[in-house]
């Protein structure tokens, strides 16, 4: 019987419709306590894990994935950020955040797991960050910086159904690395545009500057440390990363590739989950 592992077990994930009911056992985790990862993979008897970032680990999630292994795991799907190069990730500096926390797991990943043991999931711009400004949706004005600002806004579906693919698949050709983007380069004016479609009024973008926008991310929910680098990478360019438009054909055939399907489109992810804004 598949498993998944909780912090706490009793905060029930919500099961699909007309999921049978006990298809599945929650077994307690904490991606910050190799033992009870250690522990949980050896209860379940599983043989593939699927796993995320846990922040501030002081040897950047090594003793993790050592459990993982240890417990019994053969094959590892990591969910990382596009943001972290093809190659070099040596070389990625501490002041660049997002992709340097991401890089140092992946590298502790290939320390405990082969090659074709593993695969790095790496994302581009969560669709689901704009409800780090759910109080701006409910008040119809959303206070960002850079409104023409460019990301692909993945969905969480995409995301989810290309990793559970390769969890149960395993690898294609070869690749430890899948990219995954959104269908298209939409500005955050045009995202919140397109939410207050879905909600049936206006919801009003209003160019703000750095301090306003750090305080709004904040009041969101983002750690200020995040949300300070954030800010900064706003600053620099009109769109998110550099190598977003050089990846993001390919990001975008992949979602096709493993799910059979074209990548969700924001609007329509937004019209899905209207709920999630009211």
């Amino acid at each position: 019987m598949p498993c998944e592992t909780q912090r706490n077990p009793s905060q029930v994930s919500p099961r699909k419709p007309n999921e049978p009911a006990n298809t599945y056992e929650r077994l307690q985790a904490d991606l910050t306590d190799a033992d009870s990862v250690r522990a949980a993979v050896q209860k379940s008897g599983a043989q593939a894990a699927f796993l995320y970032l846990a922040f501030g680990l002081p040897d950047h999630m090594l003793s993790t994935f050592q459990a993982l292994k240890d417990g019994g795991i053969q094959h590892v799907v990591f969910l990382s950020s596009f943001s972290v190069p093809r190659d070099g990730l040596e070389a990625v500096q501490p002041a660049d955040m997002i992709p340097y926390v991401h890089a140092q797991a992946e590298l502790s990943l290939r320390k405990v797991f082969a090659k074709e043991q593993l695969v790095a999931i790496r994302p581009g711009w969560f669709a689901a960050n704009v409800l780090n400004f759910k109080a701006g949706i409910a008040a119809r004005k959303v206070k960002i910086m850079k409104p023409e600002w460019v990301n692909d806004w993945i969905t969480n579906e995409d995301m989810g159904e290309v990793s559970g693919t390769v969890l149960v698949e395993g690898q294609r050709d070869g690749e430890d690395v899948i990219y995954l983007f959104g269908p298209e380069l939409v500005s955050q004016s045009s995202v919140y545009h397109s939410i207050g479609r879905v909600l049936g009024e206006e919801v009003e973008v209003v160019d703000v500057g750095g301090d306003e926008a750090l305080q709004e991310y904040i009041n969101g929910g983002v750690p200020e440390p995040t949300a300070k680098y954030l800010i900064g990478v706003i600053e620099k360019s009109d769109s998110n990363w550099d190598d977003l438009t050089r990846l993001h054909a390919e990001g975008v055939a992949n979602v096709q590739k493993y799910t059979g399907r074209p990548a969700l489109g924001f609007e329509e992810w937004a019209g899905r989950n209207k709920s999630m804004f009211t």
